[in-house]
């Protein structure tokens, strides 16, 4: 062995297998393989030695004294310092300077990415570090090389901000409102319909079309920036893909889609109180409900027409302005209550920088943008909330979701610079959100005293889940809708010469509802929303509708809750708050769908994906209580319409005459279409009505009628029992009354879901009153062979039925 190793100095590691062989020596092809796994392994010793200098350089850029962490902070505090001192001081030098802030971002982006770019990310190891150079990476339109285009980009959004934020409408020639407080009190108040419709367009003249052909230079110019860097279609996909997920926009159209349903009905039971309030000459006959009804001037939320819509008058009502005045908050005390919420919890008060650098209540003599949003200034400790607070219960609930986008801003705070973000668009806003699902309970209101007793009863718990519903189900649509039209927009789909009207067709289709005043396209209402102004994508706000009760759900179980969901309050958990917490301080550190199994783990809606089940739970006994309204009102249409064809029997050899059905528009042959009765056709009872409230043009625009073929006789003779009237039918639904008298003992040919229905009858949940309007028919009785006598009424009945069963169907293919 000795001598081996004396021979075959030559090859050292031949010699020592050798050695360690003890004098056996292996076959030629043994050797080589040897040789072979040894090479591979210095080969991978260099390789990681490579790779851990290529972390190290990537570190030491990132981490250094000076590296991209403390230049980018640097960078990002001066332009959010200048967006907020234009925000809170509408000057012309605060525009400049905000604008100058904007395209030095721009500049700062550009470089970091060139010197980002020299690092082989390829020969890298750290996970974290990939990441974060990746962001670096996309830059988005900064990355653009042209640095005219991108100060124009940034001074059209600062000049269609200031438009915004100054607009004033004069209701008189010596009252001129703004938005906040003038035009939203009006608009969230007055139960005016004309006065309603004034200040709905008012807005709209004076804010969005005063910036169309400005937006229509800047979509131009981002389409030519993100272009030009070669990854990117257009706008539209750049900002998709901060959702890393390829599939982001099939997912969202399912969720919308197993949503529709219970929006929906919600629709059907608003539109038919809100008909009954202002009058049926106000609605148009396709269904939809005109826009400026809901208390909101974008109507994304209901609840401010609440006393009008309310189920069970009186059973548990909230009445949260008059409490909170009658206990004389005001704007600091309000503040301070959502942040007792949080603390309650386990998570931090807000810091003494935010109470004395935030604008809470709208300043005197200067112009602000009073939209509520809460601000990183990125400093690591100077958090802040602008709001021209008014003490109402609306704003208690704007409160607490701001102080928890500051609450997510505190938790991430030990994240590197790149990673002191939301993992999605959608999570903050859901964050922000969680806590509103709690406070409203009745429960947690009691327990603040703004209310003195709990609603008893399933009538009060309906009316809780309808408040609920008409914040939280009624914002779905246009949520979903806005970015729908903009992505359009960004991908050509939408030219500029039918901005509006595509506007208002995703507005008819989804959300179901209508202009008041006739709209063209020298109109620019997508601009009259802050949202599309300053250039914030909305779909995040979508996904946050569904990631909020994905959440609440989780916490609920984590905190083993016994009460229904709608009825869980996680205040003062510390579980809760722990849980909560833990998917906070993530920031952007990981892909969000493993921020949402973190927050879902061990519960039974285990998952790394957005689903609309607890959403759907949360609301389920509001559903039920909808559905069978909303069904009886189909019930008391046919039984009202027998009734009244009964009545008008005179002579037994006349033909029964059609009762009309209702329009259902589904084309039009003229340019500009008419958006009330084109875009989503809805069954409705006003049968004679063939002419349009709202027209591009104005003249009047035919509409097709739907053709129903008459049923059989056999048919007509299987629903005779269908007009007899019973007492004390049973419902085993929720907050449904347990006898409905004058309802049909059976509902053949009843759809069992009434997306879009309206009536002219008043349903409501306790009692059914109402008389519909009247039907012009001339149905007779005729004789069978044997003698027997039957009304031909049922025929006609069901024509009229089955048009209207028609017409929800077409409603909801649209959906």
């Amino acid at each position: 062995m000795h001598n081996t190793l004396r021979t075959n100095t030559g090859s050292v590691y031949r010699c020592n297998f050798i050695v360690i062989s003890i004098g056996f020596k292996l076959p030629r092809v043994f050797r080589m393989k040897i040789h072979s796994v040894l090479i591979i392994v210095a080969v991978t010793t260099l390789v990681s030695h490579v790779s851990a200098n290529e972390d190290d350089r990537a570190r030491k850029y990132l981490e250094g004294l000076n590296g991209y962490n403390k230049r980018a902070e640097h960078i990002n505090y001066l332009f959010f310092l200048k967006t907020w001192d234009f925000n809170t001081n509408m000057t012309e030098y605060n525009k400049k300077q905000m604008t100058e802030a904007n395209v030095q971002r721009s500049h700062f982006n550009k470089k970091e990415a060139s010197k980002a770019a020299k690092l082989d990310i390829s020969a890298m190891t750290n996970a974290s570090l990939i990441r974060q150079i990746n962001k670096i990476l996309d830059v988005g339109i900064s990355g653009y090389k042209d640095s005219d285009v991108l100060r124009k980009i940034a001074e059209i959004e600062a000049n269609m901000t200031d438009i915004y934020g100054k607009a004033k409408w004069c209701k008189t020639p010596t009252e001129c409102l703004q938005l906040e407080p003038g035009l939203t009190e009006i608009i969230t108040n007055s139960r005016n319909y004309d006065e309603l419709r004034d200040a709905w367009k008012g807005w709209r003249d004076v804010s969005g079309k005063m910036m169309r052909s400005m937006y229509q230079e800047m979509v131009m110019l981002m389409n030519r920036a993100i272009k030009a860097g070669g990854k990117y279609a257009d706008m539209g996909t750049y900002y998709r893909s901060w959702y890393e997920d390829p599939e982001f926009e099939n997912d969202v159209r399912k969720l919308f889609d197993q949503l529709a349903p219970l929006y929906d009905e919600l629709h059907a039971y608003v539109r038919r109180k809100l008909r009954t309030h202002y009058g049926a000459k106000h609605f148009p006959s396709s269904g939809h409900i005109p826009a400026h009804l809901f208390g909101d001037m974008w109507a994304q939320s209901w609840v401010n027409i609440y006393n009008l819509l309310e189920p069970y008058p009186g059973k548990g009502s909230q009445d949260l302005t008059k409490a909170m005045i009658h206990q004389k908050y005001n704007v600091t005390h309000v503040f301070r209550v959502a942040e007792e919420f949080f603390v309650s919890i386990g998570m931090q008060p807000m810091p003494d920088s935010f109470w004395t650098k935030s604008m809470l209540v709208k300043p005197e003599g200067r112009e602000v943008v009073c939209g509520g949003e809460a601000v990183d200034m990125f400093n690591g400790t100077d958090f802040r909330v602008r709001m021209c607070t008014v003490v109402t219960g609306d704003s208690l609930s704007t409160i607490h979701h701001e102080m928890g986008h500051v609450q997510y801003y505190i938790e991430y705070n030990h994240q590197p610079f790149l990673f002191r973000n939301i993992p999605n668009p959608g999570f903050d806003e859901g964050v922000a959100d969680i806590v509103s699902l709690s406070f409203l309970t009745p429960e947690h209101l009691k327990l603040i005293g703004l209310i003195q007793e709990l609603p008893r009863g399933t009538e009060g718990d309906i009316n809780f889940l309808m408040k609920m519903a008409l914040e939280k189900v009624a914002f779905l649509p246009f949520s979903y809708l806005v970015d729908q039209w903009r992505w359009s927009v960004f991908r050509g789909e939408t030219s500029p010469s039918n901005y509006n009207k595509a506007w208002w067709d995703l507005r008819c289709k989804y959300q179901g509802i209508s202009p008041p005043v006739a709209r063209s396209e020298q109109d620019f209402d997508p601009g009259a929303k802050l949202h599309i102004t300053d250039n914030t994508q909305y779909i995040g706000y979508f996904v946050s509708y569904v990631l909020q009760f994905q959440f609440q759900h989780a916490l609920c179980q984590v905190m083993n809750n016994t009460r229904p969901l709608h009825r869980c309050d996680i205040y003062n958990s510390k579980i809760a708050g722990d849980r909560l917490k833990a998917v906070l301080q993530m920031g952007s550190s990981e892909h969000w769908g493993e921020a949402m199994f973190k927050m879902t783990k061990g519960t039974i809606g285990e998952t790394r994906k957005l689903s609309a089940a607890p959403i759907l739970a949360y609301f389920e006994p509001l559903l039920a209580t909808m559905n069978a309204v909303n069904v009886c009102a189909w019930c008391l249409m046919y039984a009202m319409c027998i009734s009244q064809v009964n009545a008008t029997t005179t002579d037994v050899s006349s033909p029964a005459t059609e009762v009309p059905s209702p329009t259902t528009e589904v084309s039009s042959t003229t340019t500009e279409v008419n958006y009330v009765t084109t875009e989503v056709p809805s069954p409705t009872t006003e049968v004679s009505s063939t002419t349009t409230e709202v027209n591009y043009v104005t003249t009047e625009v035919p509409s097709p009628t739907t053709e129903v073929q008459s049923p059989t006789t056999e048919a007509a003779d299987t629903t005779t029992d269908v007009t007899s009237t019973t007492t004390g039918v049973t419902s085993t639904t929720a907050g449904v009354p347990s006898t409905t008298t004058g309802v049909p003992s059976t509902t053949t040919g009843v759809p069992s879901t009434t997306a879009g229905v309206t009536s002219t009858t008043t349903v409501s949940p306790g009692t059914i009153t109402g008389v519909p309007d009247t039907f012009t028919s001339t149905a007779k009785e005729t004789t069978t062979a044997n003698g027997s006598t039957h009304v031909a009424v049922h025929s006609v009945c069901l024509r009229f039925l089955v048009a209207m069963w028609t017409g929800a169907s077409i409603y909801g293919e649209a959906h």
